[in-house]
């Protein structure tokens, strides 16, 4: 049995023990913050939506496949996922209108924590949201693809937040917006999969729900969110710009997201019938399940 079969079946592992036995490297000895990171996201989010659940551990997992997945209190993540993270590139964008300096080695760490970060967010939201008791009842492919959704722009508000307590009198809350949209675009961008694991839109509509999202949120946390058109065109900018910027680096992925085609037509049937079944079924169950505004 070679090193690498033994890596694969070690063990799933805390993340403290995880943390205490995986070989260091320049990267890795990134890991211990990126955790914490993603606890006091976790802490975050328990305090506003779900008091009631615990905060739940992370599970190391040592698979070379890229996957994160809740179940009961524990989010389980492979060694595969945390290798991407870490390995991600969030690259510079070419453009005099973008705030704040692209593709710099900061900016990477700071993004390597934020995808992290946003990952373990969503699969929690999945139990604060209590969807798995949604999925009882509703089991079509439109249902499956508005609770991702909802995982998607819990986890990318969590984010927003998280950035704008860090970076609070350091950038001014559009750029704050533009930089959460940059940092979660490169996250998600940078995964295997999409619509065809038969559980998550296309990429194209998840990346139009993020940036909608964020336009829409509101600076004042205790206020409603409302129409975001004073953040869209900036925001917009950011999509097209970054989108670009993958598929130049990435030439050889015959993998278009079709975000595009969303800017300048957002009558995509997917995207509608997501749209649709969230709001006039799947809206009310989450609510009346976890006990959370919808």
């Amino acid at each position: 049995m070679n090193r690498q079969q033994d890596y694969e079946f070690t063990p799933p592992q805390w993340v403290d023990e995880f943390l205490q036995t995986r070989p260091h490297d320049q990267h890795s000895e990134s890991l211990p913050a990126i955790f914490a990171t993603c606890d006091r996201l976790f802490h975050y989010i328990q305090a506003v939506f779900g008091k009631g659940h615990e905060i739940p551990q992370i599970r190391v997992r040592h698979k070379n496949h890229v996957q994160a997945e809740t179940a009961f209190t524990v989010v389980n993540i492979t060694t595969g996922l945390i290798d991407l993270c870490l390995n991600t590139k969030f690259l510079p964008l070419d453009s005099e209108r973008i705030p704040f300096a692209t593709g710099t080695p900061e900016l990477n760490q700071l993004g390597r924590h934020i995808m992290m970060s946003w990952i373990v967010s969503h699969e929690y939201y999945h139990i604060v949201r209590a969807h798995d008791g949604v999925q009882d009842d509703f089991t079509d492919v439109h249902t499956r693809h508005a609770l991702e959704r909802d995982a998607d722009l819990m986890a990318t508000a969590a984010i927003y937040r998280l950035l704008q307590r860090d970076l609070k009198g350091r950038m001014p809350d559009p750029v704050v917006r533009q930089l959460a949209f940059y940092l979660i675009f490169f996250s998600i961008r940078h995964l295997p999969g999409g619509a065809e694991d038969g559980t998550h839109p296309e990429i194209g509509v998840r990346l139009f729900g993020i940036a909608t999202k964020i336009c829409h949120l509101q600076e004042d946390n205790s206020r409603p969110a409302e129409a975001g058109d004073e953040h869209f065109e900036a925001i917009i900018h950011m999509v097209i710009k970054c989108e670009l910027a993958y598929q130049a680096e990435n030439p050889e992925v015959q993998r278009n997201s079709g975000i595009f085609k969303l800017l300048t037509d957002s009558t995509n049937k997917p995207w509608l019938a997501t749209i649709d079944r969230w709001e006039n079924k799947v809206k009310q169950e989450v609510k009346k399940l976890s006990q959370t505004p919808t």
